[in-house]
Parts: structure tokens; C-alpha cells; sequence
């Protein structure tokens, strides 16, 4: 297989792994973080919604940061990490807010008005949580980055 193809399909594939391990990282966040996953409904709301921004930016972050024409750089998955980890929170208040927001609305809110203000209030919790809980996520987000950016690394470089 020739360089330039072996390089295409590590990317592709990477861009998988670096999804697993952003849902594997966000899963561990969650469970570290939170003492009632079962219990509360809004707990839950907000757990899952975690999930699932820590595996799309993850994938997102990944692609998009660590390849480059010299290689799969390791500070580059260290950036593209903390980058995915504090997106993720925006993306994890912007779904349960679109959630709560439409359960609580006593007039019908056009969604374009529901998301206008989940994101208003989604950024401002995101600097929230990063203050409080980023000690937490940053380094998960750090370290699934980096495994996949090994990976992708050892991959290249095989023969």
C-alpha cells in the first residue's frame, strides 16, 4: 500500500478511534463526576448529552487538529484533547438545555429562538463547569487523544 493511502486510511480510521475513545473518556467523566447517574432524570439528561458532545468533538477535534503534512504531531493531540474536552461541555449544555428549554416553554418556541438561547445559557455554564469539573475532563480528553495519535503514529510507521 503506498504512503499516501496507508496516511488516508489512518486518518479515516483514527477519526473512528478518536470517537470510541472520546466516548470512552466522556463515560468515565461522567461516571467519576456524578454520584446519581440512575436516579434523576435530569442527571441523566445531562449525562448522556455529555456522551455524546465528548465523542462528536472528539472525532471533530481529532480530524481536524492532529493530522498534518509532517505526520500525527503528539502536542497536536494534546491541544486537540483539551479542545475536546471544554467543546464538549458546550455541546453537552447546549443538548440538555434544547431538552429542558422545550419541556418548559410555556408558549411553542420556534427552534431557531430554543437553540438561540440554549446556546446563550450552554456557553455560560461551559465556563462553569470547566472551572469547576475541567481537572476532570481536560486530561481525559488529553490522554484519549494522545492513545489514538500513538496509535495512528506506530501505524504510519510500521512497515
Amino acid at each position: 500500500m503506498a504512503f499516501a493511502a496507508r496516511y488516508e486510511d489512518t486518518v479515516r480510521t483514527g477519526t473512528l478511534f478518536a470517537a470510541i475513545a472520546g466516548f470512552v473518556a466522556s463515560a468515565l467523566a461522567v461516571f467519576i463526576i456524578t454520584d446519581d447517574f440512575i436516579g434523576a432524570g435530569q442527571v441523566q439528561i445531562i449525562s448522556l448529552s455529555a456522551i455524546i458532545g465528548g465523542t462528536a468533538s472528539m472525532a471533530a477535534a481529532w480530524r481536524w487538529l492532529v493530522p498534518g503534512h509532517d505526520g500525527f504531531g503528539m502536542w497536536r493531540a494534546v491541544g486537540a484533547g483539551a479542545v475536546s474536552a471544554i467543546a464538549s461541555s458546550v455541546f453537552m449544555w447546549l443538548i440538555a438545555f434544547v431538552a429542558f428549554l422545550s419541556d418548559m416553554a410555556s408558549d411553542p418556541l420556534s427552534i431557531i429562538e430554543l437553540i438561540r438561547r440554549a446556546l446563550m445559557l450552554s456557553f455560560y455554564f461551559a465556563i462553569i463547569g470547566n472551572i469547576l469539573v475541567g481537572w476532570v475532563t481536560i486530561p481525559l480528553g488529553i490522554a484519549a487523544a494522545c492513545v489514538v495519535t500513538a496509535w495512528a503514529q506506530r501505524r504510519i510507521e510500521a512497515p
